[in-house]
């Protein structure tokens, strides 16, 4: 009887992994992704419009660069903008900042995409972080931070920004 359980435990051991599971092996799913409208630091209103539609830009950049769809998928912007609009969420709120991970939690990303802007003397500097959804902890490494240029043309600058964060999504 002991040499029957020892061959049965030597042949389990000798198959090869996932043969006994219920199914085929699950590969890897893409990282989700939500990207977050910037909180505008500025004390002036008139430029939030920047929040949604640098949000917008830079999902669409990022939605057609090698990776996206496969190692990593961006929560649709709609989707975001309905859980925001449920919860009564809003970029210019002081509690934004945790507002944004009750919606994390709720729409299961695992990274979040989201930043400031400050205008002053209608120049505007973005700052864009990756964040871990799970520990809370920024990505160091890529992180577009100094993004500089008039306020009119803020949006010219979504490119150089999204390829400084790309290589974090993955």
């Amino acid at each position: 009887m002991k040499r029957f359980f020892f061959s049965l435990a030597l042949v389990l051991a000798l198959l090869p992994s996932g043969i006994l599971s219920a199914g085929p092996a699950l590969q890897d799913e893409p990282t989700m992704i939500a990207v977050f409208p910037m909180k505008n630091q500025s004390s002036d209103v008139r430029y939030d419009s920047l929040a949604w539609s640098y949000a917008d830009s830079l999902v669409a950049y990022l939605n057609t660069q090698q990776g996206a769809g496969t190692t990593f998928t961006l929560l649709p912007m709609n989707d975001l903008r309905d859980q925001m609009l449920a919860l009564n969420v809003d970029p210019r709120s002081p509690s934004y900042e945790t507002d944004v991970f009750r919606i994390v939690k709720a729409l299961g990303a695992k990274k979040v995409v989201w930043g400031i802007y400050k205008v002053k003397y209608e120049k505007v500097d973005v700052e864009l972080k990756i964040i871990d959804a799970r520990t809370l902890m920024p990505d160091k490494k890529h992180i577009a931070d100094k993004v500089r240029s008039l306020y009119t043309e803020a949006l010219s600058t979504v490119t150089s920004a999204g390829d400084r964060l790309l290589g974090g999504l993955h």
